[in-house]
């Protein structure tokens, strides 16, 4: 991480600022409340936040595009599930790409879902090896992917086996990991499970 105050010392004022205010953010987003089960809005806040730092750390070298359905804003998400998926795409799809490095984030109605698409433009994956990943994330045993692995058992647990993730990727040309969840409201209930049912 980057330290605001070396930034600070370094004459990057305004960067310092940026990350302070991110840091923020991400700590007020960790001790929130408890909840489980937040607004798509507050969900996108946090991703915002850690996307700033990022990229700030990294000298700006990505370039974020954000397709947002303005009117899915105040439905429901399951908390921290969009920041494993990007934090994923940025390590595993564009890290080592020079330049022109993109990731577009999508939120989308798809009828009585929801459907977040996180598109990177990087290397892509391997047909035997995406298939090794997506059996690795739908089984018991996360591997290295350890984080769409917590995501897709996370969606499961909470809004059942019909929702999660779905990955598709082209060698060269980038991965697109599919986030579908059910659409649901603040006067919804029966998805407030217990997390501690999911033994990691």
């Amino acid at each position: 991480m980057v330290n605001p105050v070396y930034m600070i010392k370094n004459d990057h004022k305004e960067q310092a600022v940026q990350m302070i205010i991110s840091l923020s953010s991400l700590f007020r987003f960790g001790i929130s409340r408890g909840e489980n089960i937040i607004d798509i809005q507050e969900e996108l806040k946090y991703v915002k936040a850690y996307v700033n730092i990022i990229n700030i750390r990294h000298n700006h070298m990505i370039r974020f595009i954000w397709q947002i359905d303005d009117a899915l804003l105040t439905y429901k998400t399951l908390k921290l599930t969009l920041q494993p998926i990007i934090e994923n795409a940025i390590h595993h799809g564009i890290f080592d790409k020079s330049e022109g490095a993109m990731i577009i984030v999508a939120c989308k109605d798809a009828g009585e879902h929801i459907q977040f698409k996180v598109t990177d433009n990087g290397k892509g994956i391997p047909e035997a090896e995406l298939a090794e990943l997506i059996r690795r994330i739908n089984g018991k045993q996360a591997g290295e992917s350890i984080g769409l692995y917590n995501v897709q058992s996370r969606i499961r647990l909470y809004f059942s086996e019909k929702y999660g993730l779905t990955i598709e990727s082209e060698v060269g040309r980038g991965t697109t990991v599919t986030l579908t969840i059910p659409k649901i409201t603040q006067g919804e209930t029966g998805f407030h499970r217990d997390e501690e049912e999911l033994m990691l």
